[in-house]
């Protein structure tokens, strides 16, 4: 099955809920699904300096070629209930709340927020209307903008406060819902990435993609304009908004830059020219000459030109190298939805701006967080069969070294029995001379000293097998070495399903094991004891040694001492046993460590 087979349903069925959310979120009106709460949809406009004067109009409604500065007057007369209150928003304007002549709600005045901006940013809020008269006059002071070309009016709510904050959350839970999930997807992605620092397995693409997260749902979350109304601290939304928005390009450009097999110097140009502008935008919004709500056009198009440039890239390095064509999917589906956006911000067929972006970038995690887990997964299946494919091929040389020592102990001892085989001869004449001669004690004495100059078996025999005999002459000199005492007694099979490769592997890990746990006891009480023996068709095997006691247990694993993780021999030799359904079992009894096999012949 292809990954678009795979995940096109899963992104067909994200698609359909969001869509779902927004046109149910779009298409809600007050009196239909929460009353008591009214919109103040009709209002009355004067304009200072102007002939505009009592001109209805209906909100929203967007005002232009105004002098900049110029106060804008919204009036009306609206039944209100005692306890209502009034949610109101204004983008980059000030703004006064006048309730029956009487100041209820002042915004933006100069020196409440920065002076780097000239504008105050958008705020949204609920106020209280404090009057018990059932028609109230309402008006709204706007002052026109200083660094914008227009003015956008929102038609205010009213109604109880619960209702309202029940109306406001259903109206927008598509693109704060989607904010707090791109945002806990970043953070699981870079505790991930912190989790496997101590390993020595590279997952910066984790950190990337994970920062990619946080950074677009800071963004999202920033913009919403529920998370205005919570946070109230409209500066630092502004700041946070824009901020994360102009970064978010950098960490995917470098995410895209660690599943590439080799270096595009396309993708660093475009790393390169948006760390520039990034900086540039800062340095504009602090001297003042260029807000950051300005600078926000150039990043858009700057986006789409990085997301289509990645694309390419992904798509054209996927032809050859299969890694990179699995990531294909998402960036051609992320390209779409960003395309889409801009679209939207011109054609305006979507209410919630961002919000085919967010869907976008939701897809494009879910389907990268599941690839890159699933790459990174099977590079620690693959580290781990090659360390302990390592581990055994290290035994085998300790095998091939052993095996080599023992044949040239007998063809020492072979060389030794020539020798004397030749010099049997003279032994006999002198034996021969002392005898005719009747000097018996002489002959006596001759022959002991031939007795003992007959060569020792140097080659101890554990068992019939002759590699796996090796492998125990091998550990046992390294017990003798290490003042271990050990004491052996082996019966093996003349036939069995088991390659001596993987006898000498169980064996060798068992005795390897031993040694390293008794090296850490004291020299008084290092002990290894291994037997093996043959019943109704299985081989089982038992061991106990020494040990300090301090053995580490993870998730019913022991944790080698050379590694923090789980040890690579017991591994080895868990992976025979199970494949000849077999079973192996491991325990700590005080200072003994406990080891038992039983393998089917």
């Amino acid at each position: 099955m292809s990954y678009m087979q795979r995940y096109l349903p899963k992104i067909c069925f994200i698609v359909f809920l969001i869509l779902f959310g927004t046109l149910l979120s779009k298409n809600i009106t007050p009196p239909h699904y929460i009353r008591g709460i009214s919109s103040a949809y009709e209002m009355y406009m004067d304009v200072e300096g102007t002939d505009i004067k009592g001109e209805k109009i209906t909100l929203p409604y967007s005002l232009k070629n105004i002098k900049k500065g110029t106060k804008i007057h919204l009036y009306n007369d609206f039944v209100i209930s005692p306890n209502d209150m009034m949610y109101i928003k204004t983008v980059y304007a000030p703004l006064r709340v006048i309730a029956n002549e009487a100041e209820i709600y002042r915004y933006g005045c100069k020196g409440t927020y920065p002076d780097i901006l000239k504008d105050p940013p958008t705020q949204v809020c609920l106020i209280n209307i404090p009057t018990a008269q059932k028609v109230t006059h309402i008006e709204l002071i706007y002052e026109f903008p200083y660094e914008r070309d227009n003015l956008s009016l929102s038609p205010p709510l009213y109604g109880e406060g619960s209702d309202l904050m029940r109306y406001l959350f259903i109206k927008m839970f598509v693109p704060f819902i989607l904010a707090v999930l791109q945002l806990f997807i970043g953070a699981f992605l870079i505790i991930m990435f912190a989790a496997l620092l101590p390993s020595e397995i590279n997952a910066n693409s984790l950190l990337w993609l994970g920062l990619f997260g946080i950074t677009f749902g800071l963004w999202s979350l920033c913009e919403c304009n529920f998370t205005v109304l919570i946070v109230q601290s409209p500066y630092v939304l502004y700041i946070g908004a824009f901020m994360s928005m102009f970064v978010s390009s950098l960490p995917i450009l470098l995410f895209t830059g660690c599943i590439l097999e080799r270096k595009s110097r396309l993708l660093d140009t475009l790393t390169a020219i948006t760390a520039v502008s990034v900086l540039t935008a800062v340095i504009l919004q602090l001297s003042g000459k260029v807000p950051f709500h300005k600078s926000m056009f150039f990043f858009h198009y700057l986006m789409l030109v990085n997301f289509i440039s990645m694309c390419l890239i992904v798509c054209i390095r996927g032809v050859k190298d299969k890694n990179t064509s699995r990531f294909s999917a998402a960036y051609i589906a992320m390209t779409i939805f960003v395309m889409l956006e801009l679209l939207n911000y011109s054609l305006d067929f979507v209410d919630y701006k961002t919000l085919l972006f967010q869907t976008g970038v939701l897809i494009f995690l879910v389907m990268n967080e599941y690839l890159t887990g699933m790459h990174l997964r099977n590079i620690v299946i693959l580290r781990a069969e090659n360390r302990r494919l390592s581990e055994n091929m290290a035994i085998m040389e300790k095998q091939m070294a052993a095996q080599y020592e023992s044949g040239r102990m007998l063809i020492e001892t072979a060389e030794e029995l020539k020798r004397q085989r030749h010099d049997l001869k003279h032994q006999y004449i002198v034996l021969d001379g002392f005898i005719n001669e009747k000097e018996y004690d002489k002959a006596k004495a001759y022959i002991e000293k031939l007795i003992k100059a007959i060569p020792q078996d140097k080659v101890k025999v554990y068992c019939r097998n002759d590699a796996l005999n090796a492998i125990i002459t091998y550990y046992a000199r390294s017990a003798e070495e290490n003042n271990i005492k050990y004491d052996i007694s082996l019966e093996t099979p003349d036939e069995t399903s088991l390659t001596d490769t993987q006898l000498c592997i169980i064996f060798g890990n068992l005795l390897e094991n031993a040694i390293e746990a008794c090296c850490r006891t004291e020299n008084e009480n290092r002990f290894i004891k291994l037997s093996s023996n043959i019943k109704a068709g299985m081989l089982y095997i038992a061991m106990d040694n020494s040990c300090d006691g301090n053995i580490r247990i993870e998730n019913g694993g022991f944790i080698s001492s050379k590694r923090n993780e789980i040890g690579t021999g017991i591994n080895s030799i868990t992976a025979i046993v199970k494949k000849y359904g077999g079973n192996a079992k491991f325990n700590v009894n005080g200072n003994v460590f406990e080891s038992s096999v039983c393998i089917e012949l």
